[in-house]
Order: C-alpha cells, then structure tokens, then sequence
C-alpha cells in the first residue's frame, strides 16, 4: 500500500506542474534508521516524450520532497526552484550540497538563456512563493543582481 499511495502523490504533484509522469520505476527505498522495517521515502525515475526526472515521496505525511524534471531540449521550459524542491527554502544548503545544487545550476543556466519576453511570461506562470519563513518572495528581481563581491553564497543560489 506504501508504494502505490507515494506513486500517486508523485503522480498529481507531476499533473499540477503539467509534467506528465506516466511510469515511475522505485530506485530506492529509504527505511527508517530505528525501524529497517517501515520506508521513510521513496525515490522514483520517470521519463515522458519531453524529458526525465526523479521524484522523493516522504511517506511520513506523503509529501513531495523532490521533482527534478529535466527537459530533452530547450523547447519545454524547466519547473522552477521551488517546485522542484519544495521544502527548501532559498537559503537552505541544500543548494550547495545535496540534490538542488545540479539542479539549481541547470535551472539558472535555462533561466539566463531565456530572452526577456519569456522570462516575464515564466514568471507570470511560476510565481513564487509568498510565505515569507521561504524568502523566494523577490527571486526573479534578484536574478539581474550581481553578488559574488558582497556574499558568494548569494552568488551560487541566485547566480551560480
């Protein structure tokens, strides 16, 4: 029952986003440390006609962790931080360390090719999140800054 419930939540996390997940292949279990027996998450592939990616399901509240989906080609545009990595605030380390930091660097890099018509339109389409405890309420003006002089963490977030 564990696994078919975190199929589907990955499933319609992929359908509110418009990335269809068609097949999801487990790739890993996680167990809980105290208790080998029960999963902590699930880890998932998939691939559809427009990309692959990878998805974590938590199984605690059965939550989405992780929806890294990458485009075969420029054409589809990739889902943004905050989709991808929905528990993570724009600060986390997780940026730099861990599973954002490839993502974060391929995201910006689709990001800073975009010409600016279709980045106004992405970000009319993606808007961040208002809570203010995940500091992504200003992120697409800060994309134009320059902060490798005043803060290198600063720079790898939000120009890497």
């Amino acid at each position: 029952m564990d696994i078919e419930k975190a199929k589907s939540v990955a499933k319609q996390y992929g359908e509110k986003w418009s990335v269809k997940v068609e097949t999801l292949e487990v790739f890993e279990r996680t167990p809980l440390w105290y208790f080998p027996f029960k999963t902590s998450a699930y880890f998932f592939s998939f691939k559809n006609d427009f990309g692959e990616g990878e998805v974590i399901v938590s199984t605690s509240k059965y939550t989405v962790t992780m929806f890294s989906f990458i485009p075969f080609n420029l054409e589809v545009e990739m889902l943004p931080l905050w989709v991808a990595f929905p528990q993570f605030n724009f600060l986390t380390s997780g940026w730099r360390q861990s599973y954002g930091e490839s993502y974060s660097i391929r995201w910006h890099e689709f990001f800073d090719d975009l010409p600016l018509s279709k980045k106004e339109e992405y970000a009319k389409q993606y808007k961040p999140p208002i809570d203010p405890d995940l500091g992504w309420g200003s992120f697409y003006e800060m994309q134009n800054e320059d902060y490798s002089d005043i803060d290198p963490v600063m720079n790898v977030i939000f120009k890497p």
